[in-house]
């Protein structure tokens, strides 16, 4: 929210009727503090690197800007009036919010704090996100993430309509306005435990996953496009048992025996499956690519750059070991 100017001050400067050519500068401000804190124009001139009729020129052109005299003078000493001293107030208080701003946007700028605003379906947000984002708040502590796990169907919404500022993720559709920056591979796996035993050690294909009561996700949600899909192209019906909104819901009736399921190598990852079963799924096999999604006209951020470095390498020093690749 956009902050007003103090009725006070925009009395002082009567800044609304004024041109913008009309409005007191920097220079002029810092002529009229530096003078005030240094008690004569000489000593001024000499803080601020400039000769005396410098600085002379400069505060009078400051005070017929505001259309007050600063200062009262005589021939042996200058004293601020009373509009000088409520004018210094103001114009100490300029002068430090520009040093603030200059100081803020180098911070933002160069990567030190900002906002990094994120969006991720929440199978991801519990798993990989949550490692990345405690090494980059070790890293950048100054910087405050703002998490969105949202479903899969909100996922490239929320890019589009600019409320974050990247997506950490699977694009599940194209789209002309979002660019995607690939960062790993996730792949579909089967997971199962008693009363079934999955064939194979390591691998198994679609036409023996048929065989099976499956546990899996709702169409429109997730990996069941790509499920139905490669089900289709292995020309395999599938005998779907449940079907669920959230991969964990799907991962705990596994774990009771309802089922088995296909998903993702990175939720086993880090998922707790004492006891279970793991095959790669192949013929086919079902890759999905991970990747920061942003938006084709937005500008890049040191955060943004910063994050987006740090996922890949964390990406790449992941060993998947709980599903064949």
């Amino acid at each position: 929210m956009a902050h007003c100017i103090p009725k006070k001050m925009n009395k002082f400067l009567s800044i609304p009727n004024k041109k913008l050519s009309e409005l007191a500068s920097v220079r002029e401000l810092r002529a009229f503090v530096s003078i005030c804190h240094h008690g004569s124009m000489a000593a001024a001139a000499q803080a601020l690197a400039l000769t005396g009729p410098a600085v002379s020129v400069l505060l009078r052109e400051l005070e017929q800007k505001l259309g007050v005299r600063l200062f009262d003078r005589t021939t042996r000493s200058m004293r601020l009036s009373a509009a000088g001293r409520e004018g210094l107030v103001f114009a100490e208080r300029i002068l430090k919010d520009l040093g603030d701003l200059h100081g803020g946007m180098e911070d933002v700028a160069s990567g030190r704090s900002g906002t990094l605003r994120i969006a991720a379906t929440s199978s991801l947000a519990q798993t990989l996100l949550a490692q990345i984002i405690a090494r980059f708040a070790a890293l950048h502590p100054l910087v405050r993430i703002e998490i969105n796990d949202c479903a899969p169907n909100q996922f490239q919404d929320l890019i589009l309509k600019g409320h974050v500022d990247l997506g950490f993720g699977v694009m599940e559709r194209s789209d002309p306005e979002l660019q995607a920056h690939a960062i790993g591979k996730d792949r579909l796996c089967v997971v199962a435990t008693a009363p079934w035993t999955l064939p194979g050690t390591r691998q198994m294909s679609w036409q023996q996953l048929a065989r099976f009561p499956l546990v899996t996700l709702r169409p429109g949600y997730g990996v069941r496009a790509s499920l139905d899909q490669a089900a289709a192209q292995a020309q395999v019906p599938l005998q779907i048992a449940y079907e669920v909104s959230l991969m964990g819901t799907a991962l705990a009736l596994v774990e009771h025996g309802l089922g088995v399921a296909v998903l993702p190598q990175s939720l086993l990852h880090f998922s707790r499956c004492e006891g279970m079963d793991m095959r790669a799924l192949v013929k086919p096999a079902i890759t999905r690519q991970i990747s920061i999604v942003t938006r084709r006209d937005q500008s890049s951020t040191a955060p943004l750059l910063a994050f987006t470095q740090l996922a890949e390498q964390h990406l790449g020093s992941l060993r998947w070991n709980r599903c064949a690749a």
